[in-house]
This record gives C-alpha cells, sequence and structure tokens, in this order.
C-alpha cells in the first residue's frame, strides 16, 4: 500500500478503510493480493489498530520481502550475477508492487532497493542452527585487506560480549563470500547484531543490523528521541537523535513527492542521523514520526 496522504488523495474516508472495503478491493489489482498480504503480515508484525498502522506495516512488508530477495540474487554470484525489481512507479494512486508511488512519495521498499544494491553488503544468513556472515562486492575499487566486525547487543545498547572480527582479502570483484558460521543465540530474548564492514585505513563501506526474532515477536522500549529541524538551502534538515533503540522510523510530511536523503531505518541508542527533505514547500513543525516500537507497545 502506498502511504496514507497517497490514499486520501483517491480515498476520502481513507481513515475508516479495512482491506474488506470495496474501494480497497478496486485498487488491488493482484487476484489474492489483499489476503496474501494479510497472510504475511499476521506472521511478521503486530496487529494493526488501525488503517493507517495497516498501511505502515505494508510498507514494511513490501520493503523486507523484495529487499531479502535482492540481497540473496547477489549473495549468489556467480549462479545468478543480477537482478532487476518490479516496479518502480504507478501510472495511477494504487496499491501495487511500486516502490514510488503515483505522487512521487518513496515507499520503505525504495530504500531498501538503494541499501541492497550497494557496492558492498554484508549479511547475517540463517543456516540451520547457526548463522552464515556473508560478504558480497561489486566495487572494481575495493582491493584490500577489509576488516568485518560483529556486536552483539541487548535494545538498549549495552554489549552482550566484546566485538567479533573476520578478515577478508579481497583480490577480484565480483566476490560473494561466507566468511564464517555464527552460533545462532539461543535466547528468547530482543537481541542484535551490528555488522559493519571497514577497509584497512578504517574507512567503512557497509552496515547492516541483524535481529534475532521477527518483527512481532520483538520487545522494544518505549522510543525516545530527539529531533531538531533547520530550513537550509536545500530544503528541511532533520536531525533525529535516538535515546532508545529506534526500530523502522518512517518521517511522514504532507508534501507531494518530497525527496528524502532516507527514511524507514532503525536508529541505536545514542545514535544520530540527519535526514534531509527536498520540496518547494518545506516549513518546519509539519512533520510527524512512526515506528515499530509505537506498535509493539512494550516497556
Amino acid at each position: 500500500f502506498p502511504e496514507m496522504k497517497t490514499v486520501r488523495s483517491f480515498a476520502r474516508e481513507a481513515d475508516s478503510l479495512s482491506l474488506d472495503h470495496p474501494l480497497v478491493a478496486h485498487r488491488q489489482r493482484s487476484p489474492g493480493g489483499n489476503e496474501r498480504l494479510r497472510l504475511y503480515m499476521e506472521r511478521d508484525y503486530p496487529t494493526p489498530k488501525s488503517f493507517a498502522d495497516f498501511t505502515y506495516l505494508s510498507l514494511l512488508e513490501q520493503r523486507d520481502a523484495t529487499g531479502y530477495a535482492i540481497r540473496g540474487v547477489r549473495r549468489a554470484y556467480p549462479y545468478n550475477a543480477g537482478s532487476l525489481y518490479w516496479q518502480i512507479n504507478d501510472v495511477w494512486p494504487t496499491v501495487s508492487w511500486s516502490s514510488v508511488d503515483y505522487w512521487g512519495n518513496h515507499k520503505a521498499l525504495h530504500y531498501a532497493v538503494e541499501r541492497a544494491y550497494r557496492p558492498t553488503i554484508v549479511d547475517l544468513v540463517e543456516r540451520g542452527d547457526s548463522l552464515a556472515l556473508c560478504l558480497v562486492t561489486d566495487d572494481p575499487l575495493l582491493r584490500d585487506s577489509v576488516d568485518v566486525e560483529v556486536t552483539w547487543m541487548r535494545t538498549d545498547g549495552s554489549l552482550l560480549a566484546s566485538p567479533s572480527h573476520h578478515t577478508c582479502r579481497v583480490t577480484e570483484t565480483p566476490l560473494s563470500v561466507q566468511l564464517t558460521r555464527l552460533p545462532k543465540p539461543r535466547t528468547s530474548d530482543t537481541i542484535l547484531a551490528e555488522l559493519i564492514v571497514r577497509k584497512s585505513n578504517g574507512q567503512e563501506v557497509a552496515r547492516q543490523l541483524y535481529y534475532n526474532v521477527r518483527p512481532r515477536q520483538m520487545k522494544l522500549p518505549r522510543p525516545r528521541y530527539l529531533v531538531e529541524e533547520r530550513l537550509t538551502e536545500r530544503g528541511l534538515a532533520v536531525t533525529i537523535t535516538a535515546e532508545t533503540l529506534i526500530k523502522d522510523l518512517f518521517i511522514e510530511s504532507p508534501w507531494m513527492g518530497a525527496l528524502y536523503s532516507d527514511n524507514f531505518f532503525d536508529l541505536l541508542p545514542g545514535e544520530t542521523k540527519t535526514i534531509q527533505i527536498s520540496h518547494p514547500d518545506v516549513e518546519k513543525g509539519k512533520l510527524t514520526f512512526h515506528t515499530l516500537n509505537d506498535l509493539l507497545r512494550n516497556e
């Protein structure tokens, strides 16, 4: 589904819609599409309390599925050496597979695609009772010994153990390699691993977060973060400083087609990130912030 301001462009009753509403069925042109989406969301995410919550979670579900597939295809090199995804945009305001809606608003998938197609990516992939640490790079200029740092932590940011380091010598690209197998954490608590790839000079070239449970099983703190907005020559600069773990932060604006430097992202406790929003009508005080923490409602 697109975000709510796009839904409101074709449905005045947007806030009271449901999957069973005739208008929603009319905009869904994939046979059985709403039923499959409901099935996958019930498997992966908490039950939405409103249609606005549903659209937000559907954006995350689409991002997860397609983003995971793209990264999986890249890890399959040399058996597969590339991929395209369907589809980029829409010809009308509707429910579709697009990563950019009719009005030019970027869905969560669009940001995930950009991350998944970066020259270098790193992942933890479940393989039975263990986790495969996988490195992929297409960077033709990367001829170096890279270090992959794996740091396990709790949701409050405290470390479970000292970071582990795994070295890979990149002599030619493209490259897809499994560096090692790590034991799968044996805990029902929500924990996560931060994966960082650095060149020998310390330059970071890739970063990824891995969570040990599905989103619906996560126990997340109530979100606490500070927001600073500044008008610049490029538009609106939004700086977010997380006091707690922030999962899937969606910065919603009222401006159709506004361009963001990033959106739908996680922040670790103490982490700061500045987002640039570009649109002719930008002004301060008009943003709304959504997180998965809010929907899970856990202490």
